[in-house]
């Protein structure tokens, strides 16, 4: 590990937004999800709201996390993203799959 890896303390959950290198959160799902809010009824898809700029869904393959950031111009992108991810994973330890989308490099 190099010393400047971000690291997450699982026993502390700390908003997305105060990551290093996290210089935006943002909602994501897909445009037509949220345009479409009866969309996950009618997919029969079991969710919830994003919370904390995290999107939880079940469907019958398992449980996904997902998060959409905007990393900081000087930070190493791949770290910035493990590091959102470890923190995904210490809020939802029930999430099967966790995703992490950069939606910009600001």
């Amino acid at each position: 590990m190099i010393a400047s890896d971000p690291v997450v303390d699982s026993s502390a959950p700390r908003p997305l937004a105060e990551l290093p290198g996290v210089a935006a959160v943002h909602d994501p799902r897909p445009p037509l999800s949220r345009v479409l809010g009866a969309a996950s009824a009618a997919l029969r898809i079991d969710t919830m709201p994003p919370s904390d700029g995290v999107f939880v869904s079940s469907d019958t393959t398992g449980t996904t996390a997902a998060a959409a950031v905007s990393v900081g111009v000087a930070a190493r992108t791949p770290d910035v993203a493990r590091a959102v991810a470890d923190q995904i994973r210490a809020q939802h330890p029930e999430a099967d799959r966790i995703t992490v989308q950069v939606r910009r490099i600001a």
